[in-house]
């Protein structure tokens, strides 16, 4: 875990870059709609030290994870226990389904009774089910509040994310070459980024009001503490949201499903762009390959842990060329990128590389120490 007393240079944030926060709140504030709670958020964030003095101490900490399975979520929801409010990301939740989510936290229905009602599956393997599956167990009857920071399905923000990612996945695999179609990779990513950027800005003013009600009593059952605890768990390219709020006055810790926690070439590619650093020909050319490779390699370990398969895959990358990653994505491709053809040609491709195909959980862990 880290405090905020520990900031490595590129994570540092003097006076000057808190109040550009401040203004990334306002702007994010007025795409909601609600100009007098944009200028109320600037007035609090040049004077941090007064609005700190009021109602009970905040304290933050942030939980980062993947989020491709349940199991990612773990570690943070074992934080959840001391928080009184947890804010888990919600991207894609509404309000009917944030208030059903309310509902199993406080005991009211479980989250099998959940899933059936919305035709999920009991052990997903792809898509925003794992997500929100992962949450709602351990948070079944622990009484805690929730609060969903993430900006509802019809925001514009949250259209144009959905639609950024939709986009990703419009690339033909079979009419395009290698180099086109990682230049058009690129692309997509530097589109979704740009839509995460807006996103945490949202955030942003929505943690910035959600610290400033409580503060003003405008949450009863914490009027009388003396300190609230929030629990923050967002996917770990959201690490701006850290950098941003303890660049203030406000308490803020963060940590990570695993330490050292790796980020797949994907999610670096993303995190470079959103912070507008360059994003290299080969990041893009290895992130295109982890996503291809990705659902073959792992095709019987879907439902593990995302750590060890990201440590593996960038394990495997590093000894393949970019010349040699294109020449992977050609035989796969002759086979039409069948999953039992690809995988075996990956297969023989890391077996001479000196590394063996996981098969079970126990290879994959071994694999990668």
């Amino acid at each position: 875990m880290e405090g905020k007393e520990w900031k490595p240079e590129s994570e540092a944030m003097d006076r000057r870059e808190f109040l550009k926060g401040a203004a990334a709140m306002f702007g994010a504030a007025l795409l909601a709609g609600n100009a007098a709670e944009a200028a109320s958020l600037l007035e609090k964030a040049a004077n941090p030290e007064e609005e700190a003095e009021k109602g009970p101490r905040i304290s933050f900490e942030f939980f980062f994870s993947a989020h491709l399975t349940g199991a990612d979520k773990r570690g943070g929801m074992e934080k959840m226990r001391g928080a009184d409010i947890f804010a888990p990301e919600s991207i894609g939740m509404d309000e009917e389904l944030r208030a059903r989510f309310q509902d199993v936290a406080d005991g009211k229905l479980t989250p099998s009774e959940v899933a059936k009602n919305y035709g999920w599956p009991e052990d997903p393997t792809y898509g925003n089910e794992i997500s929100f599956l992962g949450t709602l167990r351990p948070i079944h009857n622990t009484k805690v509040r929730l609060e969903f920071l993430d900006p509802l399905p019809d925001h514009p923000i949250a259209r144009e994310t959905f639609e950024a990612v939709e986009r990703s996945t419009e690339i033909d695999l079979l009419k395009e070459s290698f180099p086109h179609l990682t230049e058009l990779f690129r692309q997509r990513i530097e589109e979704f980024s740009h839509t995460q950027v807006k996103r945490e800005e949202y955030v942003m003013s929505r943690i910035a009001s959600l610290a400033s009600d409580i503060r003003a009593g405008k949450l009863p059952q914490f009027k009388a503490k003396q300190d609230v605890r929030i629990l923050i768990a967002f996917g770990a390219i959201h690490t701006g949201l850290f950098r941003t709020l303890s660049g203030g006055k406000e308490d803020a810790q963060r940590a990570f499903s695993r330490m050292p926690y790796i980020f797949g070439y994907e999610s670096e590619a993303i995190r470079r762009s959103m912070l507008g650093k360059e994003v290299t020909d080969d990041l893009v050319a290895r992130a295109f390959m982890e996503r291809i490779i990705s659902p073959i390699v792992f095709a019987r370990l879907a439902g593990f842990e995302s750590q060890p398969k990201i440590a593996f895959l960038r394990k495997a990358s590093a000894k393949l060329s970019i010349g040699e990653l294109k020449e992977l994505f050609d035989k796969m491709k002759e086979k039409y990128f069948d999953p039992l053809s690809s995988a075996e040609i990956i297969k023989g491709a890391l077996k001479e590389k000196g590394l063996e195909f996981p098969l079970t959980r126990e290879e994959l862990e071994k694999a990668v120490r």
